[in-house]
């Protein structure tokens, strides 16, 4: 028995001995299957991006990865608000930022495509919120009336705003009162009656300005924006007060807290689309009024942050903003209808400054020649504002003396002279001739300083000089077919007080006669004469 195992297993050692020297035998070893080479990869993470109104200036990371020898970033359309810091890369793995750029309008979307030789393209889908205004709920309560009725040009007229100023005559503004922050005695002036609106009719004006600030009578009923029907129906009331006494009255959006100063291009969006919601409320409330009751748009809009130098020194943006603003108020009373179809609308310049109406843009209107253009008038700003002498005047009595009250040796500086404000005033009112524009002086006044005059040995000259400044001002506005409206901040209580008022209200009287003959006297073309 062991010997027959033995003999197998002998027998197997020399089978397998025979099929290795076989095998050898064949030469050498095979050769394997040809393996095609690897094709490429890309792969971009992630593909989807959504960013928020404000987007991210710092980027979102997406991490792109290839084994090709290289890649880059292209865009699908020109949209450059959205963008990869680095376009561009080669083999491997790589980190990259999207910058995407703050919205201003509505929700937006793009596309990237991400490229490598021999690879399959990978889209990056960007996508942002737009700037969203939430609508009223019912926007026939809103705004207390239907959006948009047909026009209606019934007791509007038929005279272009440039030849209706001439029946405007002197005007003036009931300031520092209805766009206090908080209510309309906060500056303390006291509350307007019908009477005090009556004495000013009967003392020779014939238009009142009101300024008047909306944002801060929000009353959230029926949704944002909505302003308090109590605050218009005030409003309405000092309107129709005036139209009783057969005055234009022209009522505006009044600083209202700097609303509207926020010109950055980054706030530009939700800033117009509060004004337009503000504006067809007060449009829709007074869309029945006749050809007397005046829309004025904005006041002395600026940014104190987009300056520069002052002047042209502001940036680009600033007045682009502004002159979004504009449009934006023509169209939405425009489209409001009824005999807001026809109303004369009043834009403003720029900060409402002469020398920047090279950068008013004027808005585009549906019907010809019912447009008015706005500025102000505080020149020379020592001798009208000035309320202490800084060391920069020179000399202190430019604050006090004005043209041929000043002294031989000072009238060398005509900036303190006549011949400036005769060139101011023929500036602006040649531009409104030649965009036929109805203009309108929104402010002017040299104020009181009484007790610093006195104390310097100037008072009866400045006196004088202040009669003759405002007579040189109206003078050159009924030449050059502009409307003055005297600024009164309410603040007269008597002669002895220094500030920027006129009337006493209380008494209903006119504080400094010299000033109000002499305007009187330069609307019927008489000849300067001071007279108490």
């Amino acid at each position: 028995m062991k010997l027959k195992n033995l003999i197998y297993q002998l027998s197997h050692l020399l089978l397998v001995a025979i099929l290795l020297v076989g095998a050898s035998a064949c030469g050498d070893e095979p050769t394997p299957p040809t393996q095609q080479p690897e094709a490429p990869t890309l792969s971009v993470s992630p593909t989807l991006i959504e960013a928020g109104v404000e987007g991210n200036l710092e980027g979102f990371a997406v991490t792109i990865t290839t084994t090709s020898t290289s890649w880059c970033i292209t865009s699908d359309e020109v949209a450059d608000w959205a963008y990869a810091n680095i376009t561009t890369g080669l083999k491997g793995s790589k980190s990259v930022r999207i910058i995407v750029k703050q919205n201003e309008g509505e929700a937006r979307e793009t596309s990237l495509t991400v490229t490598a030789p021999n690879c399959t393209d990978v889209k990056i889908t960007v996508r942002q919120a737009g700037v969203v205004v939430e609508p009223p709920v019912d926007e026939g309560s809103f705004y207390g009336g239907e959006l948009s009725i047909p026009a209606d040009s019934s007791e509007m007229g038929d005279t272009a705003a440039i030849d209706i100023i001439a029946d405007m005559g002197l005007a003036w503004n009931l300031g520092n009162t209805l766009e206090c922050p908080g209510n309309e005695y906060a500056w303390g002036n006291v509350h307007t009656t019908k009477e005090i609106i009556d004495a000013v009719a009967a003392m020779g004006f014939k238009t009142v300005r009101l300024p008047i600030a909306w944002g801060q009578y929000y009353d959230g009923e029926y949704g944002d924006y909505h302003i308090s029907t109590e605050w218009l129906d005030r409003v309405q009331e000092i309107v129709d007060w005036c139209l009783e006494n057969d005055m234009y009255v022209m009522i505006n959006e009044h600083w209202d807290n700097d609303k509207l100063n926020q010109l950055k291009a980054s706030e530009r969006e939700q800033l117009n689309a509060e004004f337009a919601v503000m504006w067809r409320r007060i449009a829709i409330r007074f869309r029945d009024y006749d050809y007397r009751l005046i829309f004025a748009g904005t006041n002395e809009v600026s940014d104190s942050e987009l300056t520069k130098n002052g002047g042209d020194g502001y940036q680009d943006e600033a007045f682009e903003s502004q002159n979004m603003l504009l449009e934006t108020f023509v169209r939405t009373v425009r489209e409001t209808g009824g005999r807001n179809a026809y109303r004369y609308l009043a834009v403003q310049a720029f900060n409402t400054n002469i020398d920047l109406l090279h950068r008013l843009q004027l808005p585009e209107d549906t019907v010809e020649g019912r447009m008015m253009l706005e500025c102000h008038y505080y020149t020379p700003y020592p001798f009208c504002l000035m309320e202490k002498y800084e060391t920069w005047l020179g000399d202190q009595r430019y604050m006090f003396l004005w043209d041929k009250y000043l002294p031989e040796d000072m009238q060398s500086n005509t900036f303190y002279t006549r011949e400036q404000t005769l060139r101011d005033i023929k500036k602006f009112g040649d531009y409104c001739k030649e965009h036929n524009v109805g203009g309108l002086l929104g402010e002017f006044a040299a104020t009181s300083r009484v007790s610093m005059s006195r104390d310097a040995g100037y008072l009866n000259e400045w006196h004088e000089s202040r009669a003759w400044w405002h007579y040189t001002v109206v003078e050159q506005c009924l030449e050059h077919n502009i409307c003055p409206m005297l600024w009164d901040n309410g603040d007269a209580k008597s002669k002895d007080v220094d500030g920027g008022g006129w009337i006493n209200r209380n008494r209903k009287e006119f504080v400094y006669s010299s000033v109000l003959n002499a305007m009187l006297d330069a609307m019927e073309g008489k000849p300067f004469e001071y007279r108490e």
